[in-house]
C-alpha cells in the first residue's frame, strides 16, 4: 500500500511538472511572432486574407472532398500528425521564410486565431503562381482556357 501511495505521489508530481512546462512554453511562445512581424504587418496579412474575393463554392467543396483533413488541422497538428504544412502556412509562406521554429509556431497560432482555414485557402489559390502570367485562379483560367470567372 505504501508503494502504491509513493507511485501515486510521483505520478502527481510528474503531471504537475508537465502542466507547468506546457504553460510556461505557451507563455514563452505566444509573443514570439512579434520579433519578425509587427502588429501592423499582422493586421495587413489578416486584412488581405479576409478581403480576397471568394472562390466558387463548388471548387472549395471539391477540394474539401478530396482533402478533408486539410481544413481540420492547424499549424501544430499538421506538423505533428504528418509533417505536412497547413493551409495557412502555405498561404503566408513569404512572410515566414526567415523565422525560427518558435517564431513560426507563434505566428501561425496568432494567424489561425484570426482567420479561418477556408480564408487561407482562398488567399492561397488567389495568389498561386500557375506560370505563364497565370497568377491566381482567375488569370490562370483566362490564360489557359480563355474563360472568365463566373460571378
Amino acid at each position: 500500500m505504501e508503494a502504491v501511495l509513493k507511485l501515486f505521489r510521483l505520478f502527481l508530481f510528474l503531471i504537475t511538472v508537465l502542466v507547468i512546462l506546457l504553460f510556461g512554453t505557451f507563455i514563452y511562445l505566444k509573443p514570439q511572432w512579434q520579433n519578425k512581424v509587427s502588429s501592423e504587418e499582422m493586421e495587413g496579412i489578416v486584412h488581405s486574407t479576409q478581403t480576397i474575393p471568394l472562390l466558387d463554392k463548388g471548387f472549395l467543396q471539391l477540394y474539401k472532398k478530396i482533402y478533408p483533413e486539410r481544413f481540420h488541422r492547424n499549424y501544430l497538428t499538421s506538423k505533428l500528425a504528418s509533417g505536412s504544412s497547413s493551409i495557412c502556412e502555405e498561404a503566408s509562406y513569404p512572410f515566414c521564410t526567415s523565422m525560427t521554429t518558435p517564431e513560426r509556431v507563434s505566428f501561425f497560432h496568432e494567424l489561425e486565431s484570426r482567420v479561418s482555414q477556408e480564408e487561407c485557402f482562398n488567399y492561397r489559390i488567389a495568389n498561386y503562381d500557375f506560370l505563364n502570367q497565370g497568377l491566381g485562379l482567375e488569370k490562370a483560367s483566362e490564360r489557359y482556357f480563355q474563360k472568365k470567372r463566373k460571378t
